[in-house]
């Protein structure tokens, strides 16, 4: 099968009614913002006859953009029911995961929250101790050491200091 890059009317297409996939809100914001500022860099995924495959969440963002036009991958043969289902599925679940040692070390933290990332999915909690004790007298701030041995590596007064280690030394939930 071979598949060929065309413009289409976003008119033109229309969604596969088995596409079970949803994005939430805040995934849906960040690809509007990626969407605004790259613009249309991955075709639509569509059968001969305008339904589309792959794309569902990228084509309706691109409606709320007013795109009157995208691009689109079409294949040479119409595929079959069966053929689109499979597709439909494996363009979205066929996907990587992420190197969590390469985000920590290539990327600054706020960043990759920034592009779409969770706090959790690098298995940090920002929630952070307000300084004060019941009685409402402020508490002297945590010193948080790391020492290998007798030596001290480092010693932090803030949770978000801790963090970014954290994060630089993050691994990938197993």
């Amino acid at each position: 099968m071979k598949w060929f890059l065309e413009k289409r009317k976003i008119s033109e297409l229309h969604e596969y009614a088995k596409n079970p996939r949803i994005l939430k809100k805040n995934d849906a914001e960040h690809l509007q913002k990626s969407l605004s500022k790259f613009g249309q860099c991955e075709p639509i995924v569509i059968n001969i006859d305008g339904t589309i495959i792959g794309g569902h969440q990228r084509l309706r963002t691109m409606r709320k953009l007013k795109y009157k036009e995208v691009d689109v991958y079409v294949p040479n043969t119409a595929l079959t029911d069966k053929e689109v289902e499979e597709l439909n599925i494996r363009l979205n679940k066929n996907t990587g995961d992420f190197d969590f040692d390469i985000l920590a070390n290539a990327w600054e933290l706020d960043d990759l929250i920034d592009w779409g990332f969770k706090p959790e999915d690098f298995d940090l909690d920002l929630e952070q101790d307000s300084g004060a004790d019941p009685e409402g007298e402020e508490a002297p701030p945590t010193i948080i050491k790391i020492e290998v041995g007798n030596e001290e590596l480092a010693s932090f007064e803030n949770q978000l200091d801790m963090l970014l280690i954290k994060f630089a030394t993050a691994k990938r939930k197993k």
